[in-house]
């Protein structure tokens, strides 16, 4: 009975191997993660309404921008002109994308950091990518379903595009 149940595994293994081993299951595997991903942070938006702490302020100097006026006029206080340009450059594009389209700024935003999450999610792929696709795949879905990064890229934070540029320089 102890051979049978062994013999039994060990196909169920090599099976296993050898699905594991073909390249279209492993990218129907990513585009089944990063595709959930997207309708997930859909979804968070949809039900729980952000609360955006330097949205207003972005979008407000994305208009001054866009008007060639003073962008840290804006905000009226010290904390911001610490803000790095790519945070005001990125809100000034995205607002004349939203004009150009008739979308709300905000919602740009929002599948634009969407897509900064999963592309992040897949460089941190590439880098973990040894040959083991558990370990790889681990690597992506943790990134992309980590509520740390969920609440940033819902609260309309552009911290992941500079990760996403921090993580493709070290992927090499």
């Amino acid at each position: 009975m102890k051979t049978a149940l062994s013999e039994i595994v060990l196909k169920v293994e090599l099976f296993l191997d050898y699905i594991i081993s073909n390249k279209l299951f492993r990218l129907f595997a990513i585009s089944i993660c990063c595709v959930t991903a997207f309708i997930f942070r859909l979804l968070v938006i949809r039900y729980k309404p952000p609360t955006p702490d330097d949205f207003p302020a972005l979008h407000a100097a994305a208009k001054e921008f866009i008007a060639g006026n003073n962008v840290y006029a804006v905000f009226g206080t010290t904390a911001y002109t610490s803000k790095p340009s790519l945070h005001l450059y990125l809100s000034a594009a995205l607002y004349i994308i939203s004009t150009l389209v008739g979308v709300p700024h905000l919602t740009i935003t929002h599948y634009f950091l969407f897509c900064m999450d999963i592309l992040t999610g897949l460089v941190i792929y590439k880098i973990l990518d040894n040959g083991q696709f558990w370990n790889s795949f681990l690597g992506l879905a943790i990134w992309v379903f980590n509520p740390f990064v969920l609440n940033s890229s819902t609260n309309a934070k552009y911290e992941v595009v500079m990760l996403l540029f921090c993580c493709l320089h070290f992927s090499g």
